[in-house]
């Protein structure tokens, strides 16, 4: 007897706008694999490695996601399945924050580059309309569709690859995401062990850590998070077994760059009457703001002052291939707005 169902691995991914001061710039995130009315198929493992590229660059910055599952059919009937990869649409003509040299049109998936194989060999999968399920939390028409069959007593291995964006909050934040609770729709309702791994890519560090412990709202989901390695060799590691997904992951970080950019320079130079904010600093003050500017894509410092200010900061990180080049109009504003209150000196 063979059984007909859907699974539907759940993939959020929201609307994109460009990452500006004011702006909250959403990316995205993916999921686990979601049964739909077939309780006999074990999620024996899921192994998720969330890679960070252009982490500093803004707005083309990219998570590049890869996921192996291990599912165990121990009945002894074959199960015969289509299997969906679902994803959001860009709806109209507004900004979207995409991966760099990347063009989407209304209409086109916000997840790029899916690819799927089943035991090792490449499936391919189509693009179709599926039935939104608000009771399972989802709510997409469109989804990438393969078949697939779990064969009596065996282990199906699946493995897909894909990029999405990546999320900002206003104060600068970006956001790492998976969904792990539909993991839990499996046989049993738990995932036999839960291997995640995020790797940033660059130096950051975890917003907990910079807002303390009022912020509880900051703090990793889901518990049990080791954090290995160091500068910007960091990463984030969950090793969970026997784990009940009731919550899914969620990783508040902040860069090197973006930390100097928000919360050193926009204090005094992004808000209210500039002018007036910097006349109240000093002379060195003024000249360490100034070179904030330049220390935050690590330009190296002969003066023994500076270097010795800056090399005291977790986000400071000497960079041999400096060049002014690195520089924004913006930075070049602010840097013009310094040296006119340094000459007032």
């Amino acid at each position: 007897m063979r059984r007909t169902g859907l699974i539907l691995s759940l993939a959020v991914l929201l609307l994109a706008l460009p990452a500006r001061a004011d702006d909250t710039a959403f990316g995205g995130s993916g999921g686990s694999p979601m049964p739909i009315g077939e309780p006999r198929v074990e999620m024996a493992a899921e192994k998720v490695l969330i890679n960070g590229r252009g982490l500093e660059g803004g707005g083309e910055a990219r998570w590049d996601v890869s996921c192996d599952f291990t599912f165990k059919n121990a009945g002894d009937e074959a199960i015969k399945l289509k299997v969906g990869f679902p994803f959001p649409v860009r709806e109209d003509e507004g900004p979207v924050s995409i991966p760099a040299g990347r063009k989407v049109s209304v209409g086109d998936p916000l997840v790029y580059d899916f690819k799927v194989s089943v035991d090792g060999k490449p499936v391919k999968a189509t693009r179709a309309k599926i039935k939104p399920n608000p009771d399972r939390g989802q709510y997409y028409t469109d989804a990438y569709i393969w078949e697939m069959e779990f064969k009596p007593r065996s282990t199906v291995r699946v493995h897909h690859d894909y990029a999405t964006g990546v999320t900002w909050d206003v104060m600068g934040y970006s956001w790492a995401s998976y969904v792990l609770k539909t993991g839990g729709n499996w046989k049993g309702g738990r995932i036999g062990r839960a291997h995640i791994e995020v790797v940033p890519n660059a130096l950051v560090k975890l917003c907990k850590d910079l807002e303390g412990p009022e912020a509880d709202y900051l703090k990793p989901k889901p518990k049990g998070m080791k954090v290995l390695g160091k500068g910007a060799k960091r990463r984030f590691v969950w090793d969970l077994k026997n784990f009940l997904p009731e919550e899914d992951l969620d990783v508040c970080m902040q860069t090197a760059r973006h930390y100097a950019e928000r919360k050193v320079l926009a204090p005094v130079i992004m808000y209210g009457d500039v002018p007036e904010q910097l006349a109240k600093l000093s002379k060195d003050e003024l000249r360490v703001l100034r070179n904030t500017v330049f220390a935050k894509y690590g330009r190296r410092f002969k003066d023994a002052k500076l270097k010795r200010h800056f090399e005291a900061q977790w986000w400071y990180v000497p960079n041999p291939d400096y060049s002014d080049s690195m520089l924004s109009d913006e930075d070049k504003k602010i840097i013009s707005e310094i040296l006119k209150a340094e000459r007032k000196r």
